[in-house]
C-alpha cells in the first residue's frame, strides 16, 4: 500500500442520500463507495524547500500536497487525509494521550449534512467530548465536502482522517477525529475492491491502533451475503491480524450484525433478514477467536440495549432495534477496559453513539455492575 499525508488542506462539504431501507426492520442501507486519494494518484516526494513544492504543483500535485512519509519501519501507509480545520501543515504527532483515562466515539451519523444542520452532532460533542470520534455512514463526497465547507463545523482541537465513496458519491464513508496528533495513519485495507467503499481507516497511537470500520450490509435477499463473508469480513481480519503483530488494535464502528439474540428484538422473525443471519454470525465470532473482545457484552452480560432503529418502520420509538454498533478491544487491552455505553437517547440518525472509555496505563480490573 502507499501512503500519503496532506499538508495543506482544502475546504470540504458533504452530500447525503437517503437509505433504502426494507420492509423488515434489518438494518439494510445502500452500499456504499471509497475515495483513494485527493486527486492525483502519483505519489508526491517529501520537498524540502518552497521550491520543490512550487515545482510538485506544477507538475500536477492538488493544493492538498500529498507527501511520502519515511519511519523506522519505512515507507508508512498514509491515504488521503485532511487536516480541515485550520490552515496548518498536518503534522504527526508521538500518539500519546496526557491523561489517564479518554473516551472514544463512534456514531453511524447515516447522513453528515443532515445531522448537522439540525444541531444533533454539534449538540453531542458539546456534551461529551471524546477524545477521539469516529463516524460511519457520513455520506459525504469529495467535492461536496470542500465546498459546503463542513469541516467548520467541527471543535477546531481534532485532527481529520476522511474517507469518501470512489464509485458512488453522497454515501458510506468513514471518518476518524482525534485530539491527539497520530503516529500514522492510512485508508483502506490496501485492496482496492474494497478499498473503493470508503469502509475503513486507520489511526496509529503509542500503543494501539484504532481501526474504524462501515461493514458492507448483506442486503435483502442477502445479494451481497457472499461478498461480505468471503470476501469482505475474510479480508478484515487479515488486515487487523497484521496490525496485531505490531501492536494492539481497537476496532470500531457499524459491523452490520447483532452477534447474539439479545442483541436484536426479535430473533427469531429477524433470522431471516440481513445482519442476523448465521453466517454473518460466524463472522462476528471469527473476530473474537483472532483476540478482540466486545467490550459491551463483556461488561453487560445480560443488559438489552440498541444501536440502530429502523426509520422506515419507526422503530425508536417501540425500542424495536438492533445492536449492530461496537468497540472491539484486542484482548491485551482488556486490563484497561473502564466502561463501553451506548448512548440510546442521543437522537440525529436511525443510530445512536456508542462509546468506549480506557485507562491509557494497565490497570487493574475494574468492578462493574454487569447487570
Amino acid at each position: 500500500m502507499k501512503a500519503w499525508i496532506v499538508t495543506k488542506p482544502k475546504a470540504s462539504a458533504s452530500v447525503s442520500d437517503n437509505p433504502k431501507e426494507t420492509s423488515n426492520s434489518n438494518p439494510e442501507k445502500v452500499s456504499t463507495t471509497v475515495m483513494e486519494s485527493t486527486t492525483k494518484k502519483n505519489d508526491i516526494k517529501r520537498s524540502r524547500s518552497e521550491q520543490e513544492e512550487e515545482e510538485a504543483k506544477k507538475n500536477g500535485a492538488p493544493t492538498a500536497q500529498l507527501k511520502r512519509v519515511k519511519t523506522n519501519e519505512g515507507q508508512k501507509t498514509l491515504a488521503s487525509f485532511f487536516k480541515i480545520t485550520t490552515e496548518k501543515k498536518l503534522t504527526l504527532g508521538d500518539g500519546l494521550f496526557d491523561k489517564p483515562t479518554i473516551k472514544l466515539s463512534s456514531w453511524n451519523v447515516n447522513g453528515l449534512r443532515a445531522v448537522l444542520k439540525r444541531g444533533d452532532l454539534q449538540k453531542y460533542l458539546e456534551t461529551s467530548d471524546p477524545d477521539i470520534f469516529c463516524m460511519n455512514e457520513t455520506k459525504i463526497d469529495e467535492e461536496a465536502f470542500r465546498k459546503a465547507n463542513i469541516s467548520r463545523e467541527f471543535p477546531a482541537a481534532y485532527k481529520h482522517f476522511w474517507t469518501f465513496s470512489k464509485k458512488r458519491a453522497g454515501y458510506s464513508g468513514v471518518a476518524i477525529l482525534s485530539k491527539v496528533a497520530p503516529i500514522s495513519a492510512n485508508i483502506g485495507m490496501g485492496i482496492e475492491k474494497h478499498d473503493e467503499e470508503g469502509r475503513c481507516v486507520t489511526v496509529e497511537f503509542a500503543e494501539f491502533y484504532l481501526v474504524a470500520v462501515y461493514v458492507p450490509n448483506s442486503k435483502k435477499g442477502f445479494t451481497r451475503l457472499d461478498y461480505r463473508v468471503k470476501e469482505w469480513e475474510m479480508d478484515l481480519r487479515a488486515y487487523l491480524s497484521g496490525l496485531k503483530q505490531k501492536k494492539p488494535v481497537i476496532l470500531c464502528g457499524d459491523l452490520n450484525v447483532a452477534h447474539e439474540e439479545i442483541d436484536v428484538y426479535n430473533p427469531r422473525e429477524c433470522l431471516t433478514y440481513a445482519g442476523f443471519s448465521p453466517e454473518e454470525r460466524q463472522e462476528f465470532g471469527k473476530l473474537l477467536e483472532v483476540g478482540f473482545i466486545d467490550t459491551y457484552r463483556e461488561l453487560y452480560p445480560k443488559r438489552v440495549q440498541y444501536t440502530y432503529w429502523s426509520t422506515y418502520l419507526s422503530s425508536r420509538p417501540k425500542n424495536e432495534g438492533w445492536r449492530i454498533d461496537y468497540f472491539m478491544l484486542d484482548t491485551r487491552l482488556k486490563d484497561r477496559l473502564v466502561d463501553s455505553i451506548i448512548c440510546d437517547s442521543i437522537a440525529g440518525s436511525d443510530h445512536c453513539p456508542v462509546e468506549l472509555i480506557i485507562n491509557t496505563q494497565s490497570s487493574p480490573p475494574l468492578e462493574v455492575d454487569k447487570q
